[in-house]
């Protein structure tokens, strides 16, 4: 059996946590660290850089490495030591005779879903009443380490175009967009119809050399040094080709390569439960080039600058309000909102063929809901990873340090999570569903069925619908959101709001409300009416007020949808 430094750093008696971050955690987790003991000496991020972690913790220790030092991951990591305390946990014994966790095993996705619940609210004013450590040791010899996913850089990539000029003696003004993107190094990746493709996002079909720029993180997933090396001469090619294409007085273009690796058994597949989309979005985000980026734009004259998150296979950024760089510059001129999105729809060729209305319909009624939802308590919707907009604060060179995609999916519920946590001043964010890219959505319709021309809307129709609707006109997804963003954990609550919500929902209910529809909202009297009683006496008004906003729109929105499925 070979050895592992992470032998060598357990053995070591680390220190533990100072008391203020003791108490901090303490009371936020209902634990007690007094046995935790930390390393992050270099040997400690040595062991950590051998696993492919930015952090790692085998029973009361936790091992910090490079990239791992905020409070979030110490959050993850300490819930770990709850974890390891309770018994063993999953994990794949490797040729070190260690057992390493996989970023989407459930010990993973709760720690990651923990660190994010106690570190959105603000530090509690009394330490909250603790679980008394107990010692606990690996189960049969074996340590047990948990960690976060492996990436690595290639070398190569590179920049090319321009980030204009500023205006001599001129005051900084407008808007400046950075947008960053994964996609998948391939034989098929062509770099220029990527950078090309924002073009549309701009009137007349041409972006701004002194108003955006472009990030490209090509990645790949590699399980061992030869795919590691082919990984790298593919990225030389492609980076070449599109360096010696895309030409100097373009908009600024920078292209970074890297591989990511799961190491577990069970995740031999790339899919959505193995790919590290967090880390991923984190690296390019944290890029030297990206900083560079922000910094140009700025040296070019724009006085607000936000990163733009997206993805490689956006069909089109032309939204209702514009080409989407260009419209979203007009509403981000003040400088107020932090972070803004349209979400995404079906593209205008997928709108009403037999298998694509219901997909169509269904992401109406969802977009309408979460604009609802958003104007009551920005924080609660989801800001979709696609097509979101980030404001990089005026005192920083990008986004502040603890901002994070997190670890595998929900990327957009992590970055707003980490904003919220990291920002001072607070976070202003607007949802606005006239700014929706549209993106290829059949995958969403998978297992659904179609709805064929000159059929009836039933009921079934409506629980198409509802099985569609990717979050919050969903009553599990909606009621989680809620849940979330107001702090609710009385279940009682929860069935309340959600009946008072979504119940009814049938052809023959829908078909007695009055047309034309009425000015006031609908449905508000009887969420009132219910608001004065228990369960939900005493609940915070704002959960009041986005049942009653959320019920008015699901109800103008899925008539809306049945009129348009009836008139085909």
């Amino acid at each position: 059996m070979q050895r592992s430094a992470v032998h060598d750093v357990l053995r070591t008696p680390g220190r533990p946590l100072d008391d203020a971050t003791r108490g901090d955690m303490e009371a936020r987790l209902g634990a007690d660290f007094s046995d935790v003991r930390i390393h992050n000496d270099s040997a400690a991020r040595a062991s950590a850089a051998e696993v492919g972690a930015r952090a790692y913790t085998s029973g009361s220790h936790v091992v910090i490495g490079d990239g791992g030092g905020d409070r979030h991951t110490l959050a993850h990591e300490l819930t770990h030591v709850i974890q390891q305390r309770s018994g063993p946990v999953a994990g794949t014994v490797n040729a070190a005779g260690l057992k390493v966790s996989d970023p989407s095993d459930r010990f993973e996705r709760e720690a990651e879903a923990n660190a994010t619940r106690v570190m959105r609210s603000a530090a509690p004013e009394a330490a909250a009443p603790v679980q008394r450590a107990r010692a606990s040791a690996p189960a049969s010899g074996v340590a047990a380490v948990q960690r976060a996913a492996e990436l690595s850089a290639l070398n190569g990539g590179g920049t090319t175009g321009t980030f204009g000029q500023a205006v001599a003696g001129a005051e900084p003004e407008g808007v400046g967009t950075v947008a960053i993107v994964p996609v998948v190094l391939s034989q098929g990746l062509n770099l220029m119809d990527v950078a090309q493709k924002y073009e549309e996002g701009f009137a007349g079909g041409t972006a701004p050399a002194e108003r955006f720029a472009l990030v490209i993180g090509v990645n790949i997933r590699v399980r061992n040094q030869q795919e590691a090396a082919a990984a790298q001469a593919l990225l030389n090619q492609k980076t070449a080709a599109f360096l010696g294409a895309w030409g100097a007085n373009r908009f600024r273009v920078a292209v970074i390569g890297f591989t990511w690796a799961n190491h577990a058994t069970d995740a031999q597949e790339t899919n959505q439960r193995t790919i590290p989309y967090g880390e991923i979005r984190d690296r390019i985000m944290r890029s030297p080039e990206t900083t560079a980026m922000i910094a140009g734009l700025r040296g070019a004259g724009r006085q607000h600058v936000y990163l733009h998150t997206s993805d490689s296979d956006t069909a089109s950024f032309d939204t209702e309000a514009g080409p989407l760089f260009s419209a979203a510059a007009e509403h981000l001129e003040s400088g107020e909102l932090d972070v803004f999105s349209g979400g995404y729809t079906s593209p205008p060729g997928r709108r009403t063929g037999d298998n694509d209305i219901l997909i169509w319909h269904a992401s109406q009624v969802d977009l309408a809901v979460r604009k609802a939802m958003a104007q009551v308590e920005s924080n609660l919707v989801y800001y979709p990873e696609p097509s979101t907009f980030v404001k990089v604060h005026e005192d920083y060179d990008d986004l502040e340090p603890g901002v994070t995609f997190g670890s595998g999916a929900e990327e957009g519920q992590h970055l707003m999570d980490s904003l919220y946590k990291n920002r001072y001043g607070g976070v202003k964010g607007d949802f606005d569903p006239r700014f929706a890219i549209s993106t290829d959505m059949s995958r969403v319709g998978q297992n659904v069925g179609s709805h064929p021309t000159g059929a009836p809307v039933t009921n079934e129709t409506l629980q198409q619908l509802f099985a569609l609707a990717q979050t919050h006109a969903r009553p599990q997804e909606w009621t989680k959101r809620v849940e979330r963003a107001y702090g609710i954990t009385d279940a009682a609550v929860s069935r309340t709001l959600e009946g008072l919500v979504f119940a009814g929902l049938t052809m023959e209910n829908l078909s007695k409300v009055p047309l034309p529809l009425p000015a006031n909202p609908i449905g508000a009297k009887a969420i009132d009416s219910a608001a004065r009683k228990d369960p939900l006496k005493g609940v915070d008004t704002g959960v009041v007020e986005t049942a009653k906003a959320s019920r008015d729109i699901l109800v103008r929105a899925l008539l809306a949808a049945i009129q348009a499925l009836q008139a085909r």
